[in-house]
């Protein structure tokens, strides 16, 4: 959706527009702020780069840090700062996981750490085609609720890696395939007290806003005009997509059973396995 290009000269100075957004990560340090100006918006991502787009424009420009390759400066666009930047123009883009099947697409919400690139992996091994690995960008419109496939490369934590016999960071996947309507949300919770797999309880209408936005992406909440759009577009999803608290345990010797859990409550959504699930081991 978005293509890269690279800036020549110095970068320019996001501090001369205003910051509206500054993202942490899992640690708590500052890897991203985001700042508005006249017309440009850009993210500024320390020891990374500076990245400058127009709303009106899929063209977004980067400036490598200092020692900084482009190679990798294209790595962490593709895996984090595209869902962001397509929810300043228009897209609403969560912190989520999803796989597809068919005739749609299942999300996995959550916090770091929580397991939804470890659950969207093993799903992808279990006949379904893994559509996002942290960042899933949706459009809204008066036709539902679909998601994009956007370009990604599945990254697992070490232990995960080592359960599935594969590197930490998988190859590239590219984008393909038509936009499929998203038929069902998962928020993820580990619970290693559980006495089966998985338990499954759908969120009261109440509630599913709340746990939605928690894992949402907003470039500019303090504009008026853009938090209208995610709030009108999240009570939208809210309305249109059956939400589902996923508690599970975590210990990957029960993996196995959660995916079978999952995809068979996934397929009565209408997400089903292109070919019979099977335990999510090599």
């Amino acid at each position: 959706m978005l293509n890269l290009t690279f800036g020549e000269g110095r970068p320019p100075d996001p501090s001369s527009g205003r910051e509206v957004n500054t993202w942490r990560d899992e640690d708590g340090r500052v890897c991203a702020r985001g700042f508005v100006g006249a017309r440009r918006r850009w993210i500024e991502c320390p020891g990374l780069g500076v990245f400058s787009f127009d709303a009106c424009s899929t063209v977004v420009h980067a400036w490598p840090a200092p020692g900084m390759t482009r190679a990798g400066i294209a790595d962490r666009f593709t895996r984090t700062l595209q869902p962001a930047i397509l929810q300043a123009m228009g897209w609403q883009a969560l912190h989520a996981s999803a796989i597809a099947a068919e005739d749609g697409v299942a999300a996995f919400c959550g916090v770091s750490g929580v397991g939804k690139s470890t659950l969207a992996f093993a799903l992808g091994r279990a006949g379904y085609r893994q559509l996002a690995d942290d960042g899933l960008v949706v459009r809204v419109g008066h036709d539902g609720v679909f998601a994009h496939s956007l370009p990604f490369a599945p990254r697992l934590r070490e232990a995960a890696a080592n359960h599935f016999g594969e590197p930490v960071l998988s190859p590239l996947n590219p984008a393909g395939g038509v936009p499929l309507p998203l038929k069902i949300i998962f928020v993820l919770r580990q619970d290693a007290r559980r006495p089966e797999a998985a338990g499954l309880e759908r969120l009261d209408p109440t509630a599913v806003f709340g746990a939605l936005v928690t894992h949402a992406h907003c470039f500019d909440p303090g504009t008026s005009q853009d938090a209208r759009r995610f709030v009108e577009d999240y009570m939208a999803i809210a309305a249109a997509v059956p939400v589902f608290s996923l508690s599970y345990h975590p210990s990957f010797t029960r993996l196995a059973d959660v995916v079978d859990a999952v995809s068979a409550f996934a397929s009565t959504a209408g997400v089903a396995a292109a070919i019979p699930f099977a335990p999510a081991v090599p």
